[in-house]
C-alpha cells in the first residue's frame, strides 16, 4: 500500500459495530492506493477491512475484485479516498435522479462527502445549496459551486423557509432527516447516507404520502461488488474532468497512525490520511 484513508467506518469496526469474521489482531483500513508492479490500484470491497485485513498496512492480499486501475492524472492523495467517500457521493448522486435545472440540498456540506456532491451536481448543471453549521466553513461549499444555507440545529434549517428542493442529500441524520422531509418539494427525493448527528429520527408519514416523497438510503458497505466498482470508476472519472476537488486535511506517517486514529475522533476538515509509503 501506498495511502490508506480513514473514514468513520473504520471506528465502527473497530468498536466491534459493524459484524465480521476477522480475528484479532486485526488490521483496519476500508480503502487506500496501492501498487502491484508499476500499476496504481484503488483498494476497496470485498470484505478488505472488515472480513479481511485492511489497508494501514505495507502489504496486503485482496481479491481482484477489490482492485480498479488509477487512471493517470489522478493524485495517490485523491485516489486513497475514491473507494468510500468519493465512490459514496457518485451512489447518492445516482439515487437523487436529478437532471440539469432541478434544486438540490446538501447537509453537511463541508464534510469530504457533501463537498464531492456540491461539486458533482454544480458539474451537473444542477441548482445546489449546502447547510454548512457557521459561516467560516460557507466560503468552501461556495468554492464547490453550491448556494450556501447557515444553519446550526435542524430547526433553523426549516424555519429558513421559502425553498422547497427537488432532493435533499442528508450525511447527518437525527433530527437534520425530519427537517430534510420539511424542505423537500413534492414528489421529491430524501437520500439518507449517513447519520453523524443520531441514528434516529421523528418521521411524519403524513408529510411522506401527502408530498408523495421518495426516501432511499445508501450505504457502501451493502452495495454488490460491481456496483462499487462502476461507482469507483465515476469518480476516478470525474477526477479527471475536475469535476472533483476533494479536500486532504491531515496526512499522517504509518510509524503515527494512532495521531490519524485520534484525529478521527474530533472534529476536521478534509480526509484524514496515512501515508505508508514515507516509510519505505
Amino acid at each position: 500500500m501506498d495511502i490508506a484513508a480513514l473514514n468513520p467506518l473504520d471506528r465502527l469496526v473497530a468498536a466491534g459495530q459493524v459484524p465480521h469474521r476477522a480475528r484479532l489482531p486485526f488490521v483496519l483500513g476500508v480503502e487506500g492506493v496501492g501498487r502491484a508492479g508499476a500499476q496504481r490500484y484503488v483498494v476497496h470491497g470485498c470484505g478488505v477491512g472488515l472480513s479481511r485485513a485492511g489497508t494501514v498496512s505495507e502489504t496486503v492480499a485482496v481479491p481482484r475484485g477489490a482492485l480498479v486501475r488509477v487512471p493517470s492524472g489522478v493524485s495517490d492523495e485523491h485516489a486513497a479516498m475514491v473507494g468510500v467517500s468519493l465512490a459514496t457521493a457518485v451512489g447518492v448522486l445516482g439515487l437523487a435522479d436529478l437532471k440539469a435545472g432541478h434544486t438540490a440540498l446538501v447537509l453537511g456540506a463541508s464534510g469530504v462527502v457533501g463537498a464531492s456532491l456540491c461539486s458533482l451536481l454544480h458539474a451537473r448543471g444542477i441548482d445546489v445549496t449546502g447547510q454548512v453549521r457557521s459561516v467560516e466553513h460557507g466560503a468552501a461549499v461556495e468554492a464547490n459551486g453550491a448556494s450556501v444555507v447557515v444553519a446550526d440545529a435542524a430547526e433553523r434549517l426549516v424555519a429558513a423557509g421559502g425553498v422547497r428542493y427537488d432532493a435533499v442529500l442528508d450525511s447527518l441524520g437525527g433530527e437534520w432527516t425530519s427537517a430534510a422531509i420539511e424542505v423537500a418539494a413534492p414528489r421529491g427525493r430524501v437520500v439518507c447516507y449517513g447519520s453523524s448527528s443520531g441514528p434516529e429520527t421523528r418521521l411524519v408519514t403524513a408529510q411522506l404520502y401527502r408530498k408523495a416523497l421518495t426516501l432511499a438510503g445508501y450505504g457502501g458497505v451493502g452495495q454488490e461488488s460491481r456496483v462499487l466498482r462502476r461507482h469507483i470508476r465515476e469518480a476516478l472519472d470525474a477526477l479527471v474532468a475536475g469535476h472533483l476537488r476533494p479536500v486532504i486535511g491531515h496526512r499522517y506517517p504509518l510509524a503515527d497512525a494512532a495521531s490519524a486514529w485520534e484525529a478521527m475522533a474530533g472534529p476536521r476538515t478534509g480526509k484524514v490520511l496515512v501515508d505508508i509509503s514515507a516509510r519505505r
